[in-house]
């Protein structure tokens, strides 16, 4: 218990009358002293009263009644001081009780949560092993399971790999035989030492974009003709969409017609007779493959045409070059002149082995290639916009865009510009070699004085179509 004036032992707290009680033990303590000022008033009062009671009956006079006067005053003194006493065992013997009880109590909330803690550790310890259990039992699934199903993923992508090669093999059947059917072959033909390769489709040879200015009218409208036809239709079998559109001629057509890669497969899709009376709506999106007069003439004669036509030539030409990369041919790494090699560039793509591939053609299919027995060694990188495997599009640093975006010439634009330039070249040159002629047969030749005038500034020309920059 806590004496008047100091500091509460249990809450720890001095005596203060502005603050209310916090505890049992405070409240006795503050009315401990006006209690005990009571009990000595009362004690007093008692004394006095029986002191009273002996004056007034008289039975006791002079010394006796001073001694008898004096006794109850000392005695009423140690009544007092046994009495505070025994108030201060019986506070410190409460307060001792209730700090025994908050020990007690306390003592079994500390066991009762170790108790609980004890539950925890052990309810922990039993998840963690089923936890473990679970974890094994899961791994022993993924290896009974999940191996045998990747096993089984890759042995169907082998599967699907060589039955792609297979359909590969199949689609390329098909242009093959139709550009057996249509003729293209090779001749050799030679010109003093050396000789070169002279490619012919339908009896006619193909052109060569560098040799357009000497071609024939009539054998370049064919030999545009025949490639257009046969990569249009050779592109439909290999399951791929030409970036310049051809639109070959029908009934309701007359021409060839070829689409720059902007105004590609955007033009409403016209039905058989509607298309002649659609030409004045794009007139600006397509190029006619077809000329009426030699190219040096029309160059004169119509500039804007004959532009025009060099932009479908060489887009023709370009679409060649873009299908044979497709299917896995370095087009183009010498420069832009491959570009300019139509008949080669064919060759390169249909033309070689169509014997054995003939004969193969002719075998049935074999059963062992469902079973995965059977893998054609077909080009990894032959392209198609029909298949999933092998999509042309298809992005990822392993996929075929990454692949097309390697080539140089993705867009035809920079070789136009280059072809065009060699051509004008080399038709200014072809002009000033004709004005070359000796002296004696210009002044008999009065209508070539403009021509002779000319020759004078021969030194001054751009290089001819072979010696062109490349792109």
């Amino acid at each position: 218990m806590a004496t008047h004036g100091r500091q509460c032992q249990v809450c720890q707290r001095a005596p203060d009358a502005r603050l209310a009680f916090n505890c049992r033990t405070c409240a006795q303590e503050a009315v401990y002293l006006p209690r005990l000022e009571l009990a000595k008033i009362l004690l007093l009062k008692g004394s006095l009263s029986k002191e009273v009671e002996k004056i007034a009956k008289g039975s006791q006079v002079g010394q006796s009644q001073d001694s008898s006067s004096n006794e109850p005053s000392d005695s009423t003194t140690n009544s007092l001081i046994c009495e505070s006493a025994r108030s201060q065992y019986r506070l410190i013997a409460a307060r001792t009780q209730i700090i025994l009880d908050d020990s007690r109590s306390m003592q079994e909330e500390i066991e009762k949560m170790r108790t609980q803690l004890a539950d925890m550790n052990a309810s922990i310890a039993k998840r963690k092993r089923a936890l473990k259990a679970a974890t094994q039992e899961i791994r022993y699934e993924e290896e009974t399971s999940v191996s045998p199903l990747q096993e089984n993923i890759v042995s169907l992508n082998s599967t699907w790999d060589k039955l792609h090669d297979r359909v590969l093999h199949d689609r390329h059947i098909l242009p093959k035989e139709l550009a057996s059917l249509y003729g293209l072959q090779t001749r050799k033909r030679r010109r003093g030492l050396s000789s070169h390769d002279d490619f012919i489709l339908s009896g006619v040879p193909i052109f060569n974009i560098k040799e357009l200015n000497n071609a024939a009218v009539e054998h370049l409208n064919a030999s545009t003709y025949h490639v257009a036809h046969l990569i249009h239709l050779a592109a439909h079998y290999l399951g791929l969409r030409l970036p310049a559109e051809i639109s070959l001629a029908t009934a309701g057509q007359a021409f060839t017609y070829i689409y720059p890669l902007m105004s590609s497969y955007k033009a409403p899709d016209l039905s058989f007779g509607s298309r002649e009376s659609s030409v004045g709506k794009f007139p600006s999106r397509r190029r006619l493959l077809w000329i009426d007069r030699p190219l040096p003439q029309l160059a004169i004669e119509d500039p804007q045409a004959y532009s025009l036509y060099l932009d479908a030539v060489i887009l023709l030409a370009w679409d060649v070059a873009w299908l044979a990369k497709t299917q896995g041919i370095d087009v183009g790494s010498k420069g832009w002149e491959d570009i300019c090699l139509v008949g080669k560039n064919l060759w390169d793509l249909f033309g070689k082995s169509s014997g054995n591939l003939n004969e193969e053609s002719r075998r049935p299919p074999s059963k062992d290639i469902v079973q995965g027995k059977e893998h054609f060694s077909n080009s990894s990188r032959s392209f198609s916009h029909s298949s999933a495997h092998n999509f042309l599009n298809a992005a990822g640093p392993t996929g075929a865009a990454e692949y097309m975006k390697t080539w140089k010439y993705t867009t035809p634009n920079k070789i136009i510009e280059i072809i065009k330039s060699a051509l004008a070249h080399e038709r200014m040159g072809a002009d000033w070699e004709v004005l070359e002629k000796p002296e004696e047969r210009i002044a008999e030749d009065e209508t070539d004085e403009n021509t002779v005038f000319k020759s004078k500034r021969k030194d001054n020309l751009p290089p001819t179509m072979g010696n062109a920059p490349h792109g």
